[in-house]
């Protein structure tokens, strides 16, 4: 069998972040199994955050295929007065405390106009490229990762043209349910389109990857009628030989809670920012007992409700770290912070930051609703503890129970969710595609 595998992604290193993490790994692992990943991605494109220290997961040998990018971000710039080295994130976090009407209608020409994303320019090019180059050297398969949903149109014009190969699309987060939509200010017809272009994916792919269970589940609701055998969930998981010394213990007397990611409204935990803001008031000295670190970019409306509690001698906020440098802080944290979005379907969140801070094996603490997928999962690995965006009595019992005892974990074995082993499971997924659609031809 020839294991060529065509995957197309807009996240390539020097892109940093977590949009790059799932594919970069995924690559790597293939090419450890005797595939042949060959990768299509942008040259130049507009990521939020760069890190080139992950250019060392690029296989030796590995054929990258770059093309140029018209992205309408540079007009977006300009009229809203931003400067040109400036980043744009794509879920539409703002650092400043507020935005102009320039902001507000650039966001909705973006949103009404630019579908499924600001990346549709690039879709007819890179399906010309790309035929030329399936023609003169052959794959089996294609894989297509979004965001950006792009990816999966120029995949599904791949598939027309070349019907006989099988095309796996894979959604890292949700398309016309993504948590950010309502920001969005869609037209009917906009949404209409949205909705339109999601399902034609969802029918035209061979089979669909999601990262987790109740995604697919919705995903599958879609389809009339139902194809559940052609979706399969593989989670986000971690390197293993990200960190290959053990994990230590933070020997300071300080307590320290580390948020790794991005933090947007939506990802505010106030409950936490209201329980040090009341512990402050009964703890003399808290700053030197405990303090919390946000390591990455952070909306301005958080830092604003900080900032209102006069907590800030407790809250630290630091700039996104390269990957490499990630795993120190986790090590010299007692207790890792993750927030689930509070947003309508935010039981259905399972972040790549869950598998990484499992790999780190500390405590978690997550925020968000306990019967979700996110929390589901550390209860079960008894990994940490879950509060809801409300249960200010909890969350206060348990830090303060930290500040006499810092928690320790047990033994567990998590390799299941190590990239290596995800690999080898895509891997027999794809082989029994191929089998069934020899089968069928």
């Amino acid at each position: 069998m020839q294991k060529r595998i065509l995957v197309l992604t807009y996240y390539w290193p020097p892109s940093g972040g977590a949009g790059v993490q799932r594919w970069l790994k995924m690559v790597k692992y293939l090419h450890a199994l005797d595939w042949e990943p060959v990768v299509y991605t942008v040259d130049q494109g507009e990521w939020p955050i760069e890190d080139p220290t992950l250019n060392k997961d690029i296989p030796a040998g590995l054929t990258c295929l770059k093309r140029p990018i018209f992205e309408p971000y540079a007009i977006y710039k300009w009229f809203t007065g931003r400067k040109s080295s400036e980043r744009i994130n794509p879920a539409f976090f703002s650092e400043k405390t507020t935005n102009t009407w320039r902001d507000r209608l650039s966001l909705w020409i973006r949103a009404n106009f630019f579908i499924p994303d600001a990346r549709c320019f690039w879709i007819k090019p890179s399906i010309r490229y790309l035929a030329d180059y399936v023609k003169t050297n052959p794959v089996n398969f294609i894989i297509s990762t979004g965001p950006p949903h792009s990816m999966h149109r120029i995949a599904l014009g791949i598939k027309r043209r070349f019907p006989h190969l099988i095309w796996i699309a894979d959604f890292r987060d949700p398309w016309t349910d993504i948590d950010y939509m309502h920001h969005l200010k869609l037209m009917f017809w906009a949404r209409k389109m949205h909705l339109k272009m999601e399902r034609e994916v969802l029918e035209k792919a061979s089979g669909v990857l999601c990262v987790g269970q109740k995604m697919s589940q919705r995903l599958q609701l879609k389809l009339k009628p139902l194809q559940s055998n052609k979706f399969k969930v593989l989670y986000n998981g971690f390197d293993e030989s990200d960190r290959t010394e053990p994990t230590v213990y933070n020997s300071n007397s300080q307590f320290i809670v580390s948020h790794i990611g991005t933090l947007v409204k939506d990802r505010n935990p106030e409950v936490l920012w209201r329980v040090l803001h009341d512990l402050k008031q009964s703890h003399l000295h808290l700053n030197q007992k405990l303090i919390v670190r946000c390591i990455g970019k952070t909306d301005a409306f958080v830092k604003e409700r900080v900032k209102h509690l006069q907590i800030e001698d407790l809250v630290q906020f630091i700039d996104y770290l390269p990957h490499a440098e990630i795993f120190e802080k986790q090590k010299q944290s007692d207790l890792l912070l993750l927030v689930i979005n509070n947003t309508p379907l935010s039981k259905e969140t399972i972040t790549g930051k869950v598998f990484e801070y499992l790999h780190a094996q500390k405590p978690i603490l997550v925020i968000g609703p306990p019967d979700g997928e996110a929390s589901e999962l550390i209860q079960q690995t008894q990994s940490g503890i879950c509060v809801d965006y409300s249960m200010t009595t909890k969350l206060t019992d348990y830090l303060e129970h930290c500040l006499i005892q810092k928690p320790v974990l047990p033994n567990r074995n998590l390799n299941r969710f190590s990239r290596s082993h995800q690999a080898a499971e895509l891997v027999a997924w794809l082989e029994q595609m191929r089998l069934s659609t020899q089968r069928i031809h």
